[in-house]
C-alpha cells in the first residue's frame, strides 16, 4: 500500500523516475505517481494515477493508486467507485480492501457532516460507524426508584436491563421492573430497539407486557421515526397503543430538538386518547448537556392534561398535570458508571382529586 512518508528519498525517486519515463511507459508513470504521493504532492499524483487508470482499467495497482489519491484529495465517493473496481479485479488484494474500507467510512462521515453538529455526533444521532464508547457492545443496568405521594404512600420499583449495541444508533435491549404500589406488587417487561437506515433517519420502537397488570398496563407498543434536518435540528414523530384492564389508550407524539456545541434543547408535544374519549394534550421542554465519554445531564419540565390509568381506577378522569425534574448518566470509568434522577409530578382533577408525587432514582450501569 502507498505510504505517506515524506523525505529526501521520496523526492529523489520522483526525480529519477521522471528522468527515465518514456512517452508510453506505464510502470515509469506509476513510479512517478508513487513518488509524488510519498512526497505529499497529491494533486500531481492524482493526475498521473487518473491517466494510468483510464489507459489500463484492468490493472488493480493503478486503480488502487487512483483510489487512494482521490481519497487523499477529498473525493471519497469517486474513490469508492474506483476501489470497488480494483477489488473486483483482485478480491484477495488486502491493500485494496483496507483503503476501500477507509473510503467508505470517509464517505459516510462526509454525508453525516452535511447535517451534523458535533453534539449530534456525541449524542449518537449521526455517527453510526463505530461501536459505542466503552469496552464492548453490552450494557447492563440495575436501579431502584422510590416515590412518595401526597397521601404518604410509598411506591418502589426495582429495574434491571440489558442492551446490545451494534453501533450508536442500532441497538436492542430489554428491561424488567418489579413494582410495589398501594401495597400491590406488579411486574412489567419491556423490549426496545432502534435501527439507523441512513445518516439522517433512525427508526425506533418499544413493546410492553405485564402478566399481572394490577397497576401497570397490560401490553402495548410505540414506534417512532427520527430525521436529522441539518444545522443541528432533529425532528421525531411516532405513536402507539397501550392496553389497560379497562381499555386501550392511543397516543401520538412529536419532538423538535436542536443540538449545539455540547448541548441539546427539545420540545415534545404528546396527545393521549383513552377508550375513545377526548384527546388530552401535554407539553414538555428539556435541556441536555453531553460531556466526557458518553456522560450526560438533562433538565425537564412540562404541563398539560393526563389520564392516568393507575390513578383511582378512573380511566375517564382527566387531570391537570405539571412536572419538573432532572436525570442523567455519569461514567466513572469506561466500563462503570451510575444513573440518577429526581422529579416532581403534580396532578389535580376537576372534582378536586390530588395526587402529587416526588420520585428519586439511582442505579448502576456497566458495559463490557
Amino acid at each position: 500500500m502507498i505510504s505517506h512518508r515524506h523525505g529526501f528519498a521520496a523526492m529523489l525517486l520522483w526525480c529519477v523516475a521522471g528522468a527515465v519515463a518514456g512517452a508510453d511507459d506505464p510502470e515509469a508513470d506509476y513510479a512517478r505517481a508513487r513518488a509524488a504521493f510519498q512526497a505529499g504532492d497529491t494533486a500531481i499524483a492524482a493526475d498521473v494515477f487518473a491517466a494510468l487508470a483510464a489507459r489500463h482499467p484492468d490493472n488493480a495497482d493503478y486503480l488502487l493508486g487512483h483510489g487512494q489519491a482521490l481519497l487523499a484529495t477529498g473525493h471519497p465517493a469517486a474513490a469508492v467507485d474506483v476501489l470497488e473496481q480494483a477489488l473486483a479485479l483482485a478480491p484477495d488484494y488486502a491493500d485494496v480492501a483496507l483503503v476501500l474500507a477507509n473510503a467508505r467510512r470517509a464517505l459516510v462521515a462526509l454525508e453525516a457532516a452535511d447535517v451534523a453538529d458535533p453534539a449530534l455526533v456525541q449524542a449518537g444521532l449521526v455517527a453510526d460507524l463505530q461501536q459505542p464508547p466503552g469496552p464492548g457492545p453490552v450494557t447492563v443496568t440495575w436501579g431502584v426508584e422510590s416515590t412518595r405521594t401526597e397521601r404518604d404512600d410509598n411506591w418502589r420499583d426495582v429495574v434491571a436491563g440489558a442492551e446490545y449495541a451494534w453501533s450508536r444508533r442500532t441497538r436492542l435491549g430489554a428491561r424488567a421492573a418489579r413494582s410495589q404500589r398501594f401495597d400491590i406488587k406488579d411486574t412489567l417487561y419491556e423490549v426496545y430497539g432502534s435501527v439507523s437506515l441512513s445518516p439522517r433517519l433512525t427508526l425506533a420502537g418499544r413493546g410492553h407486557y405485564s402478566p399481572t397488570q394490577r397497576v401497570r398496563l397490560h401490553y402495548g407498543g410505540i414506534g417512532e421515526a427520527s430525521l436529522v434536518l441539518g444545522h443541528g435540528f432533529v425532528v421525531s414523530a411516532g405513536g402507539g397503543r397501550l392496553y389497560y384492564d379497562n381499555g386501550p389508550s392511543d397516543l401520538a407524539t412529536a419532538t423538535l430538538e436542536h443540538y449545539f456545541s455540547a448541548f441539546r434543547l427539545a420540545y415534545t408535544a404528546t396527545v393521549v386518547q383513552p377508550r375513545g374519549g377526548p384527546w388530552s394534550p401535554a407539553h414538555r421542554w428539556s435541556a441536555g448537556w453531553y460531556y466526557g465519554e458518553d456522560s450526560r445531564f438533562n433538565l425537564s419540565g412540562g404541563f398539560g392534561e393526563e389520564t392516568d390509568e393507575t390513578v383511582l381506577g378512573a380511566a375517564l378522569l382527566r387531570f391537570d398535570t405539571w412536572s419538573a425534574g432532572f436525570h442523567g448518566r455519569h461514567w466513572l470509568t469506561s466500563a462503570f458508571g451510575f444513573d440518577y434522577a429526581a422529579g416532581y409530578n403534580g396532578l389535580e382533577s376537576d372534582r378536586g382529586d390530588h395526587l402529587d408525587r416526588t420520585a428519586f432514582y439511582v442505579g448502576i450501569v456497566t458495559r463490557f
